[in-house]
């Protein structure tokens, strides 16, 4: 129950609150302990659907992450003089056990063929490695067949 006509108001609530009021939580409560320091680096974890409106992910889904790059973008000019750079990572589509809630999961071949977390995992850790002076306000990954349109 994805589009507009099919997304129940409550679904909408329940995304919003999740993906973008729980971003705003837990970035709020970070970013007191990084401001003490003068230091920090935070990665959003997004999805490609905050940066191009996805129609599988839904009408729902791609508002709360367009809000969610909004948050980063907005918080990382706020706090840059505070020393705390955050990154919006954009992963396209990850095989991990969320698949399994759509109406029809995907298969083993289409799930070998998307980005596996590990990929996620290995631009964390390089973007996590990098000097303080260096500041990646967004990055995108998705699998190699997967439209970017």
């Amino acid at each position: 129950m994805r589009s507009m006509q099919e997304l129940d108001p409550k679904d909408w609530d329940r995304l919003i609150d999740i993906n973008l009021t729980g971003s705003y939580n837990v970035l709020r409560l970070t970013l007191e302990r990084m401001r003490a320091q003068k230091n920090g680096l935070v990665i959003l974890i997004n999805s490609v659907a905050g940066r191009r409106s996805v129609p599988l992910a839904g009408i729902g889904y791609n508002a709360s992450k367009f809000g969610m790059s909004g948050l980063g973008v907005g918080v990382a000019e706020e706090e840059k003089e505070n020393g705390i750079r955050i990154t919006n990572l954009y992963p396209g589509e990850v095989n991990t056990p969320i698949l399994e809630n759509r109406k029809q999961p995907p298969s083993v071949e289409h799930r070998e063929s998307i980005l596996q977390p590990e990929d996620v995992a290995s631009v964390v850790h390089h973007i996590c490695g990098l000097p303080d002076r260096v500041h990646i306000p967004e990055l995108i990954i998705k699998p190699a067949q997967q439209s970017f349109v």
